[in-house]
């Protein structure tokens, strides 16, 4: 199973006019929790070789190690932290998603995130303040900016299956945010319902082995897969940026937004799309990337 914890931040940042939240948010946590926490000089060169990185919240964030025993062989597994920023009706709202080992940092990542408001984030240094934390397991407060009070946030756990027996049905997919994953090594619009299950199959093995030490078996997921067509499909490519201050360039965020429509025993992977809906699907999702919602109808 997949433990994790789900926090939503409301943020008081009414100056902010980002076009890309994510990539603001995620810049300055990196930035922050370097600064907070780190105990070397050169940090951003050396997390792989710090005596202190087996128990350090940037080696764990931003630098994970290979799980040993994945039957999916990977040089850069995924981050164990995903977030996505929205605004709603002028308030903002961060959300996080901390997998595994993750979970036991959330103090420090509440920490590093009150001092991004104080400090000010992108290049104007735009200020804000945390109202409040919510736990999204338990509706729990975590975090009251008249109180100052940190909890610990509850651990969720997500176990995938097939469910199997359901008529057929219309599923329709509507992305969120961009999504940036590859089929035969580029970007495209030609998806079946294949790809789009092979590619949540695969975010999931690699977070369950990285942060669960355990393998999944799916070809099941696989064989059932073919029996779904894609009905409509108006997927386009957009174009985003971000700077990174790392690397000290524009580092291109290319990727697919629109709907897909399938047909067929689409509710037999109701947990996989439930699972893809809340941790994403594809590159980048630590930069709010791979978001999307999915409705059943039946016809």
């Amino acid at each position: 199973m997949l433990k994790y914890s789900y926090l939503r931040f409301c943020l008081n940042c009414a100056e902010l006019r980002a076009w890309f939240p994510e990539a603001v948010f995620r810049g300055a946590l990196g930035y922050t929790l370097i600064k907070k926490y780190c105990l070397q000089k050169n940090h951003e060169k050396n997390c792989r070789i710090c005596p202190f990185n087996k128990h350090c919240i940037n080696a764990l964030f931003f630098h994970p190690e290979p799980a040993a025993e994945s039957i999916i062989k990977t040089s850069t597994p995924p981050m164990p932290f995903s977030l996505f920023a929205r605004n709603v009706s002028g308030q903002w709202f961060l959300f996080f998603i901390l997998i595994g080992p993750a979970m036991e940092y959330s103090a420090e990542l509440i920490d590093a995130i009150c001092e991004m408001g104080r400090e000010g984030v992108s290049r104007t240094k735009i200020k804000f303040s945390v109202l409040n934390i919510m736990d999204m397991h338990t509706g729990i407060e975590l975090f009251n900016q008249n109180t100052s009070i940190i909890k610990k946030p509850a651990c969720g756990e997500f176990n995938l299956s097939l469910l199997k027996g359901n008529s057929a049905a219309d599923l329709q997919i509507i992305t969120l945010s961009p999504w940036r994953i590859q089929i035969q090594s580029k970007l495209t619009r030609s998806w079946q319902f294949e790809d789009l299950v092979k590619k949540l199959l695969l975010r999931y093995s690699l977070l369950l082995s990285t942060y669960s030490g355990m393998n999944y078996e799916y070809s099941e997921f696989l064989e059932m897969a073919g029996q779904v067509i894609l009905v409509n499909n108006n997927l386009r490519l957009v174009s985003r940026r971000r700077f990174s201050s790392t690397q000290q360039s524009i580092i291109d965020m290319d990727g697919m937004i629109g709907k897909m429509t399938f047909h067929g025993p689409v509710r037999d992977f109701e947990k996989l799309l439930e699972f893809g809906a809340l941790f994403g699907i594809g590159k980048n999702t630590a930069f709010g990337c791979g978001r999307f919602e999915y409705r059943f109808s039946d016809k």
